[in-house]
């Protein structure tokens, strides 16, 4: 058995993320809803600050990437914020 190519990995990996994010933000959608839930737009503007700051966490990780400006593990750990799982 042949093993897969960095961009095979990268192919494979990338489509099941992308899944799970279209998942998640439909998951998002369903609990936005007034006859099932109680909340305030002030709940629901968390959600939409945190998209933005991942997004543009993910996009300077990815400008680094193809600048080929090294970025260690520590750096590309610390980006991801885990207040809010708290």
């Amino acid at each position: 058995m042949r093993k897969e190519t960095r961009s095979e990995v990268f192919n494979r990996l990338s489509s099941a993320r992308k899944k799970k994010l279209v998942e998640a933000f439909i998951s998002l959608r369903k609990i936005i809803n007034k006859s099932n839930y109680s909340f305030t737009q002030e709940q629901c503007v968390e959600f939409i600050k945190l998209i933005d700051e991942q997004r543009k966490i993910t996009l300077s990780v990815m400008d680094r990437e193809f600048k080929r400006s090294k970025i260690t593990t520590e750096e590309r750990i610390n980006f991801i914020p885990y207040s809010f799982l708290k």
